[in-house]
């Protein structure tokens, strides 16, 4: 509790102080945008009618009405400025993938705020932060959960403490399945170790089978930040990478208060036995794989859906 408070108070008081500071200079930035595009059209417009012989006795001011080339007037801006008569977006319509085209606008071109808002990054911080919660809690909770199997003399512990940096062995597999198959596999990658994991933990109760467990929890957990973390430059602008950073963060310690609770009922109530709570966190995977299934769907795709 008093972690969850700490991270509230710092991350909170952190995001808030950002959303002020860059409230006007989003403003300001949005307002330029417009302009450039209003600029744009308007001497796209006066092209058009230079070249397609479509001029002011076409069309009266302050009126639409389509010309004799074929396009339509604005009606803000007078019979001068011609431009496209595009057809609405719809199954029926061949050209639907030229006008998305036309339309689209990457995340990180979004202000700040909307960036932290669309469903990818939010996916995004869940995901960390159900993982990240069940990784501190197989950390916290191994000499218990060991103790348990007839680890009385630790050695077991140790191996697993002296295993934790074998993940640096996985470096060049995960160098290699980012950059060929991308970052939605990368993070399929963490859910399949956290699922062999987890699998080891509740069904094998050999202390010699925990320890090829060990390994792939060391691979887990050294995934599960590189990748995660890795992640947020690919489609967020470079003024939001640190904000984003901090949220996650703070999605971790928000999952994490669920750890006391389930520590505190598998030691007290269940003599020490861990399955319950491995099995819950093991059973997490699979909303975790259908979130990163859904990143994956708006990384390719690029869609924005702003919750």
């Amino acid at each position: 509790v008093g972690y969850l408070g700490f991270a509230v108070a710092t991350y909170g008081g952190a995001i808030l102080s950002w959303h002020r500071v860059s409230k006007e200079e989003t403003n300001i930035r949005l307002h330029r945008e417009i302009s450039a595009i209003g600029d744009t059209a308007i001497h796209a417009g006066q092209e058009d009618n230079v070249e397609g012989g479509c001029g002011a006795e076409d069309t009266p001011p302050n009126k639409t009405e389509s010309c004799s080339c074929g396009k339509v007037a604005a009606p803000e801006s007078g019979a001068d400025l011609c431009f496209e008569d595009h057809p609405p977006l719809n199954a029926a319509n061949p050209d639907t993938s030229r006008h998305v085209s036309e339309t689209y606008v990457p995340i990180s071109e979004l202000p700040p705020t909307q960036q932290l808002q669309t469903r990818m990054y939010i996916l995004h911080a869940i995901l960390f932060g159900i993982n990240g919660a069940r990784s501190n809690f197989v950390l916290v909770s191994a000499k218990s959960f060991l103790e348990y199997l007839g680890d009385d003399n630790n050695f077991y512990l140790k191996i697993f403490t002296l295993l934790q940096p074998a993940s640096i062995i996985g470096v060049p597999f995960l160098n290699w399945i980012t950059s060929k198959k991308g970052y939605h596999s990368a993070l399929q990658c963490i859910n399949f170790l956290g699922l062999v994991h987890g699998i080891i933990q509740v069904f094998a109760t050999n202390l010699n089978v925990q320890v090829f467990g060990f390994v792939i929890y060391s691979f887990y957990r050294c995934f599960l930040f590189s990748i995660c973390f890795g992640f947020l430059p690919t489609y967020l602008g470079s003024n939001v990478i640190g904000r984003a950073a901090g949220i996650l963060t703070l999605s971790l310690g928000v999952m994490s208060v669920v750890n006391a609770p389930l520590a505190a009922v598998a030691i007290n109530r269940l003599d020490g036995n861990f399955f319950l709570p491995n099995l819950v966190y093991t059973l997490s995977f699979i909303p975790c794989i259908t979130m990163t299934w859904f990143i994956g769907k708006a990384k390719d795709c690029q869609v924005l859906n702003l919750s």
